[in-house]
């Protein structure tokens, strides 16, 4: 099985949420909450199916430029993702078990930043 979810626009990039991590101590948990919870109403909007795991899970990163690090992006973000997925029963669990493995993409898209997430079930 496979399945594609798509988050348009941009997102916090690492160093802008361990700046707020820094500052008031609910500044990450409103962040991830708010994050989290944008994955779980797009899976809904999009009607993704829970997955058969374990999966594979493709990340293709559209950045409005190239001025951030690609690790920096992915960092959190990614986090949040996998949370939201987990919070919306696509997948049962973020751990090793139903995760075995990750690609990552990154390309120059100004007029239409965003994240396109396909997960594929595997056979192991």
């Amino acid at each position: 099985m496979k399945q594609k979810l798509v988050l348009d626009g941009d997102w916090p990039a690492m160093n802008a949420s361990i700046k707020r991590m820094k500052g008031h101590w609910s500044g990450y948990a409103k962040e991830k909450k708010t994050w989290t919870n944008r994955v779980w109403l797009e899976t809904h909007k999009q009607k993704l199916k829970s997955m058969p795991t374990p999966v594979t899970i493709s990340f293709h990163w559209r950045m409005p430029n190239m001025r951030r690090d690609p690790d920096g992006l992915r960092g959190f973000v990614a986090k949040y993702i996998l949370d939201g997925l987990v919070t919306s029963e696509i997948i049962p669990d973020d751990s090793a078990k139903h995760i075995v493995g990750f690609t990552d993409t990154f390309v120059l898209d100004r007029d239409n930043p965003g994240i396109e997430i396909t997960l594929e079930s595997v056979c192991v």
